[in-house]
């Protein structure tokens, strides 16, 4: 909830402020395209509260179904108990980092009395020194991802790794609204108030 106010001058001759509603044309109120979807369920690995929240919001926006953990001893726990589509793990962590829950990950997966087949894992860490993503990959991890990172690229990632949803399956849950566009377009032809890919981004 936010609350604006602003001293506007009277007209000259007005005895009260006038009420006046704008209509927004049909052409603004195009319905923005469908959202790209993806199928699977991810584990997200990460100590930081705020981290996993950002990262939860991301991956259901993207269709996904997401588990947090705090450490890698509870991503191992995890995994022992059902299978994920994709690992996001986070390099630094208490108890057990990344590098060592990915070796074990690896471990366990050439020495089962069966083979589950290799869960991809991606290292996500703030570092982004010289030789970081060579030694995800060392551990044993497919990918990699620095932070801060944008949602564009979180994005790129899962669509390297997870299919997308089929085209016939619903993509807005029930009770959303596709947006009305008024970012994108002014009132009476006037300049946008707000920038329309901005919203998005956030």
């Amino acid at each position: 909830t936010f609350r604006l106010q602003v001293r506007l001058a009277r007209a000259a001759g007005d005895s009260a402020p006038a009420a006046r509603a704008v209509a927004l044309p049909a052409t603004d109120r195009t319905a923005a395209p469908p959202p790209i979807r993806y199928s699977g369920r991810v584990l997200v690995a990460e100590d930081d509260p705020v981290n996993q929240a950002v990262m939860a919001a991301f991956l259901t926006d993207f269709g996904l179904e997401v588990e947090l953990v705090g450490d890698g001893e509870a991503a191992l726990a995890s995994l022992a108990r059902s299978r994920c589509d994709l690992v996001l793990m986070d390099c630094m962590m208490p108890r057990l980092d990344g590098y060592a829950a990915t070796a074990e990950v690896r471990r366990r997966e050439r020495s089962g009395p069966s083979a589950p087949g290799r869960t991809p894992v991606v290292g996500v860490t703030a570092s982004a020194l010289a030789g970081d993503r060579e030694r995800c990959l060392a551990a044993g991890m497919d990918d990699y991802l620095s932070k801060p990172f944008r949602r564009e690229d979180l994005r790129a990632l899962v669509e390297r790794w997870l299919p997308l949803r089929p085209a016939s399956a619903p993509v807005v849950a029930e009770g959303e609204s596709a947006p009305s566009g008024i970012g994108r377009a002014g009132l009476d032809g006037a300049a946008p108030a707000l920038d329309g890919r901005t919203i998005e981004k956030l």
